[in-house]
């Protein structure tokens, strides 16, 4: 293969790469506002002592 194809190659990949993570950010998005919340009702709950 020559340099060009090589790199046509690398190219072409970047706008997979960058689909696929923004694919999986919308994914964990929800598990990072989950974590975010249980931290805060755990800590709500140790205030308020129940």
């Amino acid at each position: 293969m020559s340099g060009i194809e090589i790199a046509s190659l690398v190219l072409g990949g970047f706008p997979l790469l960058i689909s696929t993570a923004e694919y999986y950010r919308e994914g964990f998005e929800p598990l990072a506002k989950w974590y975010k919340f249980r931290s805060q009702f755990i800590a709500f709950i140790d205030t308020v002592d129940i």
